[in-house]
């Protein structure tokens, strides 16, 4: 296969660092004239090293097909230190005809990095897994493809069993488009061994599709599947069915925390599940034991607003790190990355938004051993450029308390605790935070107060009585302004 390895030192020059004095916290963003999206972040095992990965090419259409998506982009893999300062890359776009596409990391040790997804034939137009090994000074030691010609495997998700051994879980010819096809899914199991030989292939037809698998002891996986949790053996097979109790919450990730003993985090709907584009739904996370017992579930979020699910991570279950994206709808409205630093409780231990001015989309969370965590995703700026979706990443390093030292006031980005939208708005005015004993004010163009409201943490106002314009508002806390601006009534 075909890779190419540089320092790349052009696309480092478009790397604009608005504040990084020391290590405990920075912002960073990644702009060019092209479309950005980042894949993956994870710490090298033997170093204070990162890895991280940006899908980087043209603007495309909102809904573009495979096809297109997999001729547009193409994949750079960087390693940095631990201020995110660029050591070495690689760039990796396709390989003896295929189009690659890689966004699984694994870092199992003895210097090993392990990426992998999907290959696709631009002739055949077949898909197959693909599987990259690399040493820590990012050269290829190994590629391999894995799937025959014609059967089109889909990898969902790569993770490493209690054995030490690679397991590929995905799906074979799914034909989406075809609704006769949707109640019948076939799926695939693959162990591997780190030097890539295959142990074991198994395919299953079930009724409806699964994910989110998880090695919860030696020989025995836990796999979700709708309203249910299956536990298979070591050769697949299925050896339990667990009914699973928390209705509408749909999983996206699984992390273990002890033995037989896992977290798995994604999305509660309030209301219908799947939702409307604009319905109320929160950021979750569920306690699993190894019989499928619902230990504990805690959600965040705020009421009638869509709290999108990102990522989360922990170095120590004690201090938990999830976030997602405030008020992510369609169309030009300002959101926000939010993070909670929590526990296994559920108790809040900060709740913080980065962002506003923009569409900020959070897509990873990555623990960091002095406390705090890097968080990363994408940004739009729709003011600039309306009638183009073209993203650009921003990677940040947040410390203890959730804070970015030194942030340059002269960029358009916002590090708070309190966050008041949509604005412009309508009918209402949300305000969300963690703080209590909050009184809001909201005054006229003329400076006449109109509105006062008393709340804890979050609270949706009425706006509908007034007329289209501009009016100001306040937030006291204890004898204290603690917030002011300006909010629009379109």
């Amino acid at each position: 296969m075909i890779f190419t390895k540089n320092n790349l030192l052009l696309f480092l020059l478009l790397i604009l660092v608005v504040k990084a004095n020391g290590q405990n916290s920075w912002i960073k963003w990644i702009s060019t004239p092209l479309n950005e999206s980042i894949s993956h972040i994870t710490k090298l095992e033997n170093s204070d090293n990162y890895l991280f990965s940006i899908s980087q090419g043209k603007p495309f259409p909102s809904n573009p097909t495979l096809f297109t998506y997999f001729k547009s982009y193409y994949q750079l893999l960087y390693k940095t230190d631990n201020g995110f300062n660029i050591i070495d890359s690689i760039k990796i776009k396709s390989a003896d005809g295929y189009e690659l596409f890689l966004y699984h990391f694994l870092t199992p040790g003895n210097d090993t990095i392990i990426i992998s997804g999907m290959a696709y034939d631009t002739i055949s137009n077949d898909f197959q897994v693909c599987m990259i090994w690399l040493d820590e000074d990012l050269n290829i030691l190994k590629d391999t493809l894995y799937g025959l010609p014609g059967r089109n495997e889909f990898p969902q998700e790569i993770i490493l069993n209690h054995y030490g051994n690679l397991v590929c879980h995905g799906l074979i010819n799914p034909d989406i488009s075809d609704s006769k096809t949707e109640d019948e899914y076939i799926q695939f199991f693959w162990e591997i061994d780190l030097k890539g030989n295959e142990l074991q292939f198994v395919t299953d037809t079930s009724d409806s599709g699964m994910g989110g698998l998880i090695s919860v002891s030696a020989g025995k996986y836990h796999i979700f599947k709708y309203q249910q949790i299956l536990q298979l053996n070591c050769d697949f097979s299925i050896d339990t069915v667990y009914d699973f109790v928390v209705d509408n919450f749909t999983g996206f990730k699984n992390k273990q925390y002890i033995n037989n003993q896992y977290i798995i985090s994604g999305e509660y709907f309030q209301g219908q599940n799947p939702p409307n584009p604009n319905a109320d739904m929160d950021i979750s996370f569920l306690i699993i034991d190894e019989t499928a017992n619902v230990l504990n579930l805690n959600i965040f979020g705020t009421i009638d607003t869509l709290d999108r699910y990102g990522d989360f991570d922990f170095n120590d279950p004690d201090t938990i790190f999830i976030g997602g994206s405030k008020n992510y709808i369609s169309g030009f409205n300002d959101t926000w990355f939010s993070i909670y630093k929590t526990n296994l409780n559920g108790e809040i231990l900060f709740e913080k938004y980065y962002g506003g001015y923009g569409k900020y989309g959070l897509t990873r969370v990555k623990a960091t051993n002095d406390g705090g965590c890097i968080i990363a995703g994408n940004w739009w700026d729709f003011y600039n450029y309306p009638d183009s979706i073209q993203h650009d990443v921003v990677i940040m390093k947040v410390d203890e308390n959730g804070l970015i030292n030194n942030l340059d006031e002269h960029i358009p980005f916002e590090v708070t605790d309190i966050i008041i939208y949509p604005n412009p708005g309508n009918d209402f005015i949300k305000i969300n935070t963690a703080l209590k004993n909050l009184n809001f004010y909201l005054f006229d163009i003329k400076g006449d107060q109109i509105m006062e409201k008393e709340f804890d943490k979050s609270v949706s106002i009425s706006t509908s009585h007034l007329s289209s314009g501009i009016y100001f508002y306040s937030i006291w806390r204890n004898g204290k302004e603690i917030k002011s601006g300006k909010w629009i009534k379109q």
